[in-house]
């Protein structure tokens, strides 16, 4: 049996264990090959530098291990994805909306989002009082895409109805 366990690697090059472990049984044919060992990594899982350790048991014995934190092959990185946001209008680019309405954009730009799934980004209008205190205006926007590179933008766009008040607005 091949057991393997993910080890946190910290700043100073030591490593903690995560819990986070794998294992599979190979039947040698040959004296020497390789066989695949799987983690699953929680969702959650701290943003930093990971280093796999293994060992090698035959009959419950350990005749081997493979524990270097410092070998680049055994070691990756879980990343957290950040998003940006710039908000314009549509019409001329300002961050300023006339009292008539209309679309103010919310361009997102993403880092560090991995992987050919279907993502939606969605936001709310919402005014700032004078007092710093934001509140709802039901102005929403939403737009789903699909990842294609781990980094990027995309277009939310808010649709303002005349009359909305003046005042300042800020997309959560």
């Amino acid at each position: 049996t091949i057991a393997g366990e993910l080890q946190r690697k910290q700043s100073n090059g030591t490593v903690t264990t995560t819990g986070i472990t794998g294992n599979t049984t190979v039947t040698p044919g040959a004296p020497n090959g390789m066989a695949m060992v799987s983690f699953t990594v929680p969702a959650d899982t701290d943003a930093g530098t990971y280093v796999v350790f293994e060992s090698l048991s035959f009959n419950g014995a350990v005749i081997a291990e493979h524990a270097d934190p410092n070998d680049l092959a055994q070691t990756f990185d879980v990343v957290q994805p950040s998003l940006s946001t710039t908000v314009t209008n549509l019409d001329d680019g300002s961050h300023v909306l006339s009292p008539e309405g209309g679309t103010m954009v919310d361009e997102v730009c993403y880092a560090d989002l991995y992987g050919a799934l279907s993502a939606t980004v969605q936001g709310e209008l919402q005014r700032r009082g004078s007092d710093g205190k934001v509140k709802p205006t039901g102005i929403t926007g939403s737009t789903t895409f699909t990842v294609v590179d781990p980094v990027g933008c995309i277009d939310v766009d808010f649709v303002v109805p005349a009359g909305t008040g003046a005042g300042t607005y800020v997309v959560f």
